[in-house]
């Protein structure tokens, strides 16, 4: 049970909107940068998405649930800190350069950088379709269901495989982002589930594989 209405959710929501405004572009802007390292192959380009995703999850964590939801719901305390958490070892990973997505032109590396482009316009796109209201968008770096969908997709991308142990909390905060989506009417998040299972599934036949 959601212990708030929906109204109240869009409440809050607008004013993280207005309050973070212009920031969300800056995130759309780094998601943008990220996907193209990894299309073009650039060296660095395992660094800058493993910083770029540390980011959003330090922001997703520190500031949309502990800033704006904690006030409403108790357990956005332990989304917090669970996001912060994956954040850290994100920021590890890109201090000493082990994260390496790479797009190569097969299933795999379309569905990797589709999934991460998908995370970076859908919320935009309906938006300006109007099947949902402007502080319900969902954009990559400011809120959690995108955050997760690119995340999945990067992570999908990495040699030799996926790191199973990185796909934990993404895989939790989308089936609980989704779960609570329902409760309140509201469908964006619904395809993180699906992406983190065949993410998940892809780890471990890649590893068995191996």
């Amino acid at each position: 049970m959601i212990p708030f209405s929906l109204d109240i959710y869009l409440g809050t929501l607008e004013a993280y909107a207005a309050g973070l405004w212009p920031g969300q572009l800056a995130a759309g802007g780094l998601g943008l940068a990220a996907v193209l390292a990894i299309f073009l192959g650039w060296p660095a380009a395992g660094r800058l998405n493993a910083a770029v995703l540390a980011a959003a999850w330090a922001w997703v964590g520190g500031v949309y649930y502990g800033a704006y939801f904690t006030d409403l719901n108790w357990a956005a305390w332990a989304a917090a800190g669970v996001f912060v958490a994956q954040a850290a070892v994100l920021a590890w990973l890109a201090h000493r350069d082990r994260f390496d997505p790479r797009f190569t032109a097969s299933m795999r590396g379309y569905a990797g950088l589709g999934l991460m482009i998908y995370a970076l316009a859908a919320g935009p796109l309906a938006g300006l379709s109007g099947t949902a209201p402007w502080p319900a968008v969902s954009l990559f770096g400011v809120h959690p269901g995108p955050t997760v969908l690119f995340s999945l997709g990067a992570l999908s991308l990495c040699r030799p495989s996926p790191p199973v142990a990185l796909l934990v909390v993404p895989m939790i905060t989308a089936g609980a982002s989704a779960a609570a989506g329902v409760l309140l009417g509201i469908h964006d998040d619904l395809a993180g589930v699906p992406a983190g299972l065949g993410v998940l599934i892809l780890a471990l036949s890649a590893r068995k594989r191996a």
